[in-house]
């Protein structure tokens, strides 16, 4: 069963809380085999084949929204679908550790320096860069924002720009309308 749950925000690319709010919402969801997201619903709580977050719909100065996807098999849907909820509404009022930040911005600077190593990564990273209306120099500067960001700024970026209450889940799959498993 495909799980959506999306929660809109006022957050845009040039909001100053771009960048934290980025970073928070890669440690609940971007890298599969690390985030929380993965982490409970997989690995602890073997509930899912696959859990994913990130940020969508920002171009152009206008705001977009949190989109958290997870798959899981029709006979855990119910348990699941609370898990995954729960999961995200917990990273939205508590945020993420100081442990989390640390190991995110090791996986940023490395994915930032092997992606700029070959000539095919340097032109996908500048034609990013333009297209999002950032100059070059964004590039030298953009470590440098990762690094200096606080466990507070990101915590904050979440706790202003994702309004649980505002969070929406669709489901599709081998389920009936009331999300009982369709044997």
């Amino acid at each position: 069963v495909d799980t959506y749950l999306g929660i809109p925000t006022t957050l845009t690319r040039e909001s100053t809380a771009y960048h934290a709010l980025q970073v928070g919402v890669h440690i609940l969801g971007g890298s599969s085999a690390t985030s929380r997201l993965f982490m409970t619903l997989r690995t602890k709580q073997s509930l899912t084949y696959g859990a994913y977050a990130s940020l969508q719909g920002l171009s152009d100065g206008y705001p977009g929204y949190l989109s958290a996807k997870a798959i899981f098999p029709h006979d855990v849907f119910g348990r699941a679908r609370s898990s995954f909820r729960e999961v995200i509404r917990l990273f939205v009022e508590k945020g993420i550790t100081s442990k989390e930040l640390m190991k995110r911005k090791e996986e940023i600077r490395g994915k930032h320096v092997i992606g700029l190593s070959t000539t095919s990564g340097l032109c996908a990273t500048l034609f990013g860069t333009v297209l999002s209306g950032r100059s070059v120099t964004y590039l030298d500067e953009y470590l440098a924002r990762i690094d200096a960001l606080t466990v507070r700024e990101v915590n904050t970026a979440i706790s202003e720009y994702l309004p649980y209450d505002r969070a929406v889940t669709v489901a599709a799959g081998a389920i009936d309308q009331s999300g009982n498993p369709l044997a």
